[in-house]
Protein backbone atom coordinates (compact mmCIF):
# COMPACT_ATOMS: atom_id res chain seq x y z
CA UNK A 1 0.00 0.00 0.00
CA UNK A 2 3.24 2.13 0.61
CA UNK A 3 3.69 2.31 -3.22
CA UNK A 4 0.21 2.89 -4.02
CA UNK A 5 0.07 6.03 -1.83
CA UNK A 6 3.60 7.50 -2.73
CA UNK A 7 2.33 7.02 -6.36
CA UNK A 8 -0.71 9.59 -5.43
CA UNK A 9 1.12 11.79 -3.65
CA UNK A 10 3.51 11.95 -6.61
CA UNK A 11 0.64 11.90 -9.15
CA UNK A 12 -1.47 14.83 -7.70
CA UNK A 13 2.03 17.08 -6.94
CA UNK A 14 3.49 16.37 -10.35
CA UNK A 15 0.34 16.83 -12.49
CA UNK A 16 -0.63 20.01 -10.64
CA UNK A 17 2.77 21.02 -11.36
CA UNK A 18 2.67 20.33 -14.77
CA UNK A 19 -0.17 21.93 -15.56
CA UNK A 20 1.37 24.95 -13.51
CA UNK A 21 4.45 24.90 -15.91
CA UNK A 22 2.62 24.60 -19.71
CA UNK A 23 0.34 27.90 -18.12
CA UNK A 24 3.45 29.53 -17.34
CA UNK A 25 5.83 28.25 -19.87
CA UNK A 26 3.34 28.57 -22.92
CA UNK A 27 0.70 30.35 -21.87
CA UNK A 28 -1.92 27.60 -21.63
CA UNK A 29 -5.26 27.39 -19.30
CA UNK A 30 -5.04 31.53 -19.45
CA UNK A 31 -1.67 31.62 -18.25
CA UNK A 32 1.35 33.52 -19.16
CA UNK A 33 3.23 36.76 -18.43
CA UNK A 34 5.90 35.38 -16.02
CA UNK A 35 8.24 37.48 -17.78
CA UNK A 36 6.09 40.32 -16.91
CA UNK A 37 5.73 39.07 -13.25
CA UNK A 38 10.15 38.38 -13.31
CA UNK A 39 10.19 42.09 -14.61
CA UNK A 40 8.68 43.69 -11.74
CA UNK A 41 10.23 41.27 -9.11
CA UNK A 42 14.30 42.58 -10.29
CA UNK A 43 14.97 39.59 -12.24
CA UNK A 44 16.72 40.25 -15.01
CA UNK A 45 16.77 39.20 -17.84
CA UNK A 46 13.29 38.98 -16.76
CA UNK A 47 12.94 35.94 -20.22
CA UNK A 48 15.78 34.38 -18.95
CA UNK A 49 14.09 34.17 -14.94
CA UNK A 50 10.43 33.42 -16.32
CA UNK A 51 12.03 30.41 -18.74
CA UNK A 52 13.43 28.78 -15.57
CA UNK A 53 10.42 29.49 -13.57
CA UNK A 54 8.70 27.64 -16.28
CA UNK A 55 10.69 25.06 -17.19
CA UNK A 56 11.74 24.03 -13.17
CA UNK A 57 7.64 23.82 -13.14
CA UNK A 58 7.09 21.78 -16.31
CA UNK A 59 10.16 19.61 -15.79
CA UNK A 60 9.62 19.09 -11.79
CA UNK A 61 6.21 17.91 -12.39
CA UNK A 62 6.82 15.58 -15.43
CA UNK A 63 9.89 14.18 -13.47
CA UNK A 64 7.57 13.36 -10.24
CA UNK A 65 4.51 12.26 -12.04
CA UNK A 66 6.54 9.75 -13.86
CA UNK A 67 8.94 9.08 -11.00
CA UNK A 68 12.38 9.49 -13.00
CA UNK A 69 15.00 11.58 -11.65
CA UNK A 70 11.93 12.41 -8.65
CA UNK A 71 15.06 13.55 -6.27
CA UNK A 72 15.79 16.30 -9.30
CA UNK A 73 11.75 17.51 -9.92
CA UNK A 74 11.49 17.75 -6.47
CA UNK A 75 14.54 19.97 -6.02
CA UNK A 76 13.17 22.10 -9.02
CA UNK A 77 9.65 22.10 -7.61
CA UNK A 78 11.16 23.41 -3.77
CA UNK A 79 13.24 25.99 -5.52
CA UNK A 80 10.22 27.48 -7.75
CA UNK A 81 8.10 27.27 -4.27
CA UNK A 82 11.21 28.72 -2.23
CA UNK A 83 11.79 31.62 -4.89
CA UNK A 84 7.74 32.63 -4.77
CA UNK A 85 7.87 32.38 -0.97
CA UNK A 86 10.78 34.80 -0.74
CA UNK A 87 9.20 37.60 -3.55
CA UNK A 88 5.90 37.10 -4.36
CA UNK A 89 4.63 36.13 -1.29
CA UNK A 90 6.64 37.63 1.49
CA UNK A 91 4.71 40.50 2.50
CA UNK A 92 1.22 38.98 2.61
CA UNK A 93 1.65 36.33 5.64
CA UNK A 94 1.02 33.15 6.05
CA UNK A 95 -2.39 32.76 4.66
CA UNK A 96 -3.16 31.85 1.23
CA UNK A 97 -7.13 33.77 1.35
CA UNK A 98 -4.70 37.02 1.80
CA UNK A 99 -2.14 36.33 -0.70
CA UNK A 100 0.17 34.49 1.26
CA UNK A 101 2.54 31.81 1.61
CA UNK A 102 0.25 28.62 3.34
CA UNK A 103 0.26 26.99 -0.37
CA UNK A 104 3.90 27.15 -1.04
CA UNK A 105 4.63 25.83 2.54
CA UNK A 106 2.41 22.72 1.85
CA UNK A 107 4.08 22.05 -1.54
CA UNK A 108 7.62 22.36 -0.38
CA UNK A 109 6.69 19.80 2.58
CA UNK A 110 4.94 17.47 0.40
CA UNK A 111 8.60 17.83 -2.18
CA UNK A 112 10.98 17.32 0.36
CA UNK A 113 8.51 14.12 2.12
CA UNK A 114 8.71 12.60 -1.44
CA UNK A 115 12.71 13.36 -2.27
CA UNK A 116 12.94 11.42 1.56
CA UNK A 117 10.94 8.66 0.78
CA UNK A 118 11.85 7.43 -2.66
CA UNK A 119 9.38 7.31 -5.61
CA UNK A 120 7.91 4.48 -4.55
CA UNK A 121 8.19 1.26 -6.26
CA UNK A 122 5.74 2.25 -8.85
CA UNK A 123 8.45 4.42 -10.44
CA UNK A 124 11.06 4.38 -13.13
CA UNK A 125 13.09 5.70 -10.81
CA UNK A 126 12.51 2.26 -8.75
CA UNK A 127 13.98 0.36 -11.89
CA UNK A 128 17.37 2.46 -12.88
CA UNK A 129 18.39 4.52 -9.72
CA UNK A 130 20.24 2.49 -6.75
CA UNK A 131 18.58 4.10 -3.77
CA UNK A 132 21.86 5.68 -2.16
CA UNK A 133 22.23 7.48 -5.41
CA UNK A 134 18.79 9.36 -5.34
CA UNK A 135 19.18 10.62 -1.88
CA UNK A 136 22.38 11.94 -2.38
CA UNK A 137 21.10 13.15 -5.61
CA UNK A 138 19.01 14.90 -4.03
CA UNK A 139 20.79 17.12 -1.52
CA UNK A 140 23.32 17.96 -4.48
CA UNK A 141 20.21 19.16 -6.85
CA UNK A 142 18.68 20.55 -4.23
CA UNK A 143 22.32 22.70 -3.35
CA UNK A 144 22.55 23.61 -6.63
CA UNK A 145 19.12 24.57 -8.06
CA UNK A 146 18.42 26.28 -4.31
CA UNK A 147 22.45 28.34 -5.22
CA UNK A 148 21.04 29.64 -9.06
CA UNK A 149 18.26 31.06 -7.50
CA UNK A 150 19.98 32.86 -4.36
CA UNK A 151 22.29 34.17 -7.00
CA UNK A 152 19.48 35.39 -9.47
CA UNK A 153 17.86 36.95 -6.18
CA UNK A 154 20.81 38.87 -4.79
CA UNK A 155 21.70 40.21 -7.99
CA UNK A 156 17.76 41.70 -8.86
CA UNK A 157 17.03 45.02 -8.98
CA UNK A 158 16.02 46.06 -5.14
CA UNK A 159 12.97 48.50 -5.67
CA UNK A 160 14.12 52.38 -5.13
CA UNK A 161 13.63 54.18 -1.99
CA UNK A 162 10.26 56.35 -1.89
CA UNK A 163 11.45 59.82 -0.70
CA UNK A 164 9.16 61.79 1.65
Amino acid sequence: MESIGLLILRLTLGLIFVAHGLRQFFGWFGGGGMEEVMSRLGLRPARLWASLAGLGNLGGGIMITLGAFTPLGCSLIITTMFVAMLTIKAHSGFWERYGGYEYNLCVIGTAVAIALMGPGEISLDAVVAPEGLRQEFFYISLAISLGVAGFGLYLRDKPAAHSQ
